[in-house]
């Protein structure tokens, strides 16, 4: 099935992705989303969202992958440790799942290496493994990431 990329408002094509089985389109001239349905695009409306496929790095609590689940998106939360809420949690290196096709990554990486709070512990500390770490969770190949930074040695990067 080919499918019709042609913006409904203006004559620009659409970009379309597919998530979870449902193809989206997003003109970037209307600034508008559509969601295509029986081969013809609707505009989701304000309120409506397209679900995500989300990546919760270095997460144990599962607060925030029970957020994005409650909004009906596909989330899986990962850490060394086990979840402390029961639900989609894989335990083990955030890196082991990283490439899985994630739309979203939201990370929380240790910051006892990388904060100011700790920085007169900075000249006994050998704070390159944990920088490395930070820059690969934010090279990852994920369209959208945030990473949590506090004030560190991280903000002059």
């Amino acid at each position: 099935m080919k499918i019709p990329r042609g913006c409904l408002y203006c004559p620009e094509e659409m970009q379309v992705e597919e998530v979870l089985g449902t193809t989206y389109g997003h003109c970037e001239m209307c600034c508008k989303y559509f969601v295509l349905k029986n081969n013809k695009w609707e505009e989701i409306k304000s309120g409506e969202e397209k679900k995500m496929r989300v990546y919760i790095a270095c997460e144990y609590s599962g607060l925030v992958r029970e957020a994005f689940e409650k909004r009906g998106h596909y989330a899986m939360s990962c850490d060394l440790i086990d979840t402390e809420i029961p639900g989609n949690h894989y335990r083990g290196d955030v890196f082991d799942r990283i490439k899985d096709g994630w739309d979203l990554m939201i990370a929380f990486p240790p910051c006892t290496d990388l904060a100011v709070s700790g920085a007169r512990w900075f000249k006994y500390k050998d704070q390159k493994p944990a920088i490395r770490f930070f820059l690969k969770l934010t090279e990852a190949k994920i369209p959208k990431i945030c990473v949590e930074n506090p004030i560190g040695i991280n903000t002059s990067i």
